[in-house]
């Protein structure tokens, strides 16, 4: 790429976008960082900054038209996760990333980077990797996956360069209130595990996915090519590591654990794991009827193995996860606290 390079991005106002924006931001090789401000109306744009906003919505062609003219690379992140109702799943994550993968191709934008999910690749019994097949799990893993084809395909057509970045389970500064609302289950030292805890979860930091984001931006393609990559931290967890991390982080009792468990604080509540499978049960007859309940979702994906490999994404972006859980939940915990959200 360029010295001096022009990215725009969407996602905006958004947990992931937000982030990304201040780190092209912080980056002195970025010249213009455009982004696209979901709804009507945006931040004023300081005369000479290199932040630039534009109001729009990817389901709004020409609106990508506008956040795409005159740049070198695409950051696609907009997607919707917990929808009103099963069609915003097709509306956004398929429909939106057709509109803006096309505007990015007939504006000439050089790169892009598009932002898929785990969802794609649904739960395995083994640690998944870019070799994995897909194996879509619910409405919500099949519009990523529909969109992940979409960006293949017109970008192989038109000989774009691409990116496609995989991450899993999302945590750090800017957390929704989902969030939140399970440090504050857990603080209490009595959270719900469903079934032995020992299931394996990939987490991915999202300073980390930051980090993969711009080396996916700089790394070097012999010729145009689609390729996709895992992100997440350097290590699976198991969901009783997860929660055990978040709560003596939350205490500030990262290097007394024995003694924690000594003193009989932490005390989770151990489920039968078959909720999880009445959730999914219940989750799927939803959706079939175009209805989408957010707790019943996640209650069914909470006993399943969702784990990968970085191997290649270490060897080929050049990148590593720096942060680790244990200070990526830390700085999330803070992050809460100077909000007043914990």
């Amino acid at each position: 790429m360029n010295k001096s390079i022009k990215v725009c991005m969407n996602g905006l106002p958004g947990w992931l976008g937000n982030y990304v924006q201040r780190r092209l931001y912080d980056d002195p090789q970025f010249e213009i960082v455009r982004g696209l401000y979901y709804g009507e109306t945006h931040p004023d744009t300081a005369e000479g900054s290199k932040v630039q906003y534009i109001a729009g919505d990817v389901k709004n062609y020409n609106d990508c038209l506008a956040l795409t003219k005159d740049m070198d690379v695409l950051i696609h992140i907009v997607g919707v996760i917990h929808p009103k109702n099963i069609k915003e799943f097709y509306s956004i994550n398929v429909k939106g990333t057709d509109n803006i993968i096309r505007a990015a191709i007939a504006n000439g934008v050089k790169r892009i980077i598009h932002i898929s999910s785990n969802s794609v690749y649904g739960s395995q019994p083994y640690t998944m990797n870019e070799l994995t097949n897909e194996n879509p799990y619910m409405n919500y893993g099949k519009s990523k996956a529909m969109g992940a084809d979409i960006v293949t395909q017109k970008c192989l057509a038109s000989d774009t360069e691409t990116v496609i970045l995989v991450p899993c389970w999302f945590y750090g500064e800017g957390q929704p209130a989902r969030q939140t609302k399970l440090f504050k289950m857990i603080e209490k030292g009595k959270p719900m595990i469903f079934g032995d805890g020992k299931n394996m979860r990939s987490m991915t930091y999202i300073g980390n996915l930051s980090d993969a984001i711009i080396k996916a931006i700089e790394m070097k393609m012999a010729f145009p090519m689609v390729e996709t990559y895992w992100i997440a931290d350097e290590t699976p967890y198991s969901t009783n590591d997860i929660y055990k991390t978040i709560f003596l982080e939350l205490k500030g009792w990262n290097k007394l654990e024995d003694i924690v468990d000594d003193f009989g604080v932490w005390k989770p509540r151990y489920l039968p794991s078959f909720l999880c499978k009445i959730g999914r049960i219940g989750d799927k007859i939803l959706q079939k009827l175009g209805l989408y309940n957010k707790t019943i979702h996640v209650l069914g994906e909470m006993d399943q193995n969702i784990e990968c490999d970085i191997a290649t994404s270490k060897r080929d972006l050049k990148w590593s996860p720096k942060v680790s859980l244990a200070e990526g939940m830390r700085r999330s915990i803070k992050w809460c606290r100077d909000e007043g959200k914990l």
